[in-house]
């Protein structure tokens, strides 16, 4: 019975911790990647490595005669099937699971099997994700991109998808004067950024 009771008592400390470190909130001021003069390029491995500014893979080389950029080489690549060239120019296969990484001047994130570029890095970030459609019938064939916008928590690393509804649950919630004056805008989904603006400036005062 004692063991037991003991063996309860160390999984539920356990479950305390685990949770405690998924729940863990950032201090906006103290984020590293919303104070840095530059961004630092590389692999994040993590959330983590993305709040610190510290991407623990740095030492990455594209092949030259393929002239591959950043975003093109990660735009549809699958996270379970990237590649690297090492300093012989071998293709070597990425083993660790990829967060995002950063160019040294813009930061893509992998959400939804694609790696979505940063368009506005703040307290609420806002990335777009996009993807590739291709129609063909017997005469033609035609392509389309689908872009679909979504906003981060950075102090949580929490996804929303961007919109008027979430803009009040999740950004002005806590900003009356601010929500009132959007509840009044006749053309709301057009204001969506000034007001992640405006909250993101008020963060970092």
């Amino acid at each position: 019975m004692i063991m037991k009771r003991l063996i309860f008592i160390v999984f539920f400390i356990q479950s305390l911790f685990v949770l405690s470190q998924e729940s863990k909130v950032y201090n906006v001021k103290e984020i590293e990647i919303l104070n840095a003069d530059s961004l630092n390029q590389g692999l994040y491995i993590s959330y983590d490595e993305f709040i610190h500014n510290d991407p623990s893979i740095t030492d990455v080389r594209f092949h030259d005669d393929k002239r591959f950029e950043w975003e093109i080489m990660f735009f549809n690549k699958k996270k379970e099937d990237l590649y690297i060239y090492d300093e012989n120019g071998k293709k070597v296969k990425l083993k660790e699971k990829v967060w995002g990484f950063c160019n040294g001047e813009s930061i893509y994130i992998y959400h939804k099997k694609r790696y979505c570029k940063v368009e506005k890095l703040g307290k609420y970030s806002v990335f777009i994700w996009k993807m590739e459609q291709a129609y063909f019938t017997q005469s033609s064939g035609s392509f389309n991109t689908a872009e679909k916008e979504f906003l981060m928590d950075i102090s949580t690393g929490e996804i929303y998808k961007l919109s008027s509804k979430n803009l009040k649950k999740y950004v002005l919630n806590n900003e009356p004067e601010l929500l009132e004056k959007f509840k009044n805008e006749t053309l709301r989904n057009t204001m969506l950024y000034l007001y992640i603006n405006k909250v993101n400036l008020k963060y970092m005062q």
